[in-house]
């Protein structure tokens, strides 16, 4: 990455979201998606190639590789900067479900994962492919 975007205003919206933000009161958005069958299928990345398909989608994407900056003495929102340390192993993961791999266990599991408020020193995103559940999916 050798082209560096100039640092962006945090949107009202976004801003809001950072300021009502706590330890116990996460702000941020997550899904889950349920896929059938198996994931690794010839000539296709699959699953393991996950983290090598993100990655070589990501110059689409600058946003993706930015983090948020405070301005000093919280005069203002934050900016939006380059983050010159990105590393995509800490944003795309892939996790595995104990046996019997049951919805309770993949429910407690993505609670879990959506409890804790994203690192704000790193860019405010992460995948977790969670494999393992009892019925193939």
């Amino acid at each position: 990455m050798t082209d560096r975007a100039a640092p962006t205003r945090v949107g009202i919206l976004d801003a809001a979201f950072l300021d009502c933000e706590g330890p116990a009161t996460p702000m941020h958005v997550g899904g889950l998606l349920l896929f059938a069958g198996r994931p690794e299928l010839r000539g296709r990345p699959g699953a393991a190639g996950l983290l090598d398909t993100v990655a070589a989608r990501l110059p689409l994407l600058p946003p993706l590789r930015q983090r948020l900056q405070p301005v000093p003495f919280h005069l203002a929102d934050p900016v939006w900067v380059d983050d010159a340390g990105f590393d995509i192993a800490r944003h795309v993961r892939r996790r595995r479900l104990s046996r019997p791999g049951g919805e309770g266990q993949l429910w407690a599991l993505v609670a879990e994962l959506h409890a804790r408020p994203l690192d704000r020193r790193r860019p405010l995103w992460e995948l977790h492919l969670i494999e393992g559940l009892a019925d193939g999916r």
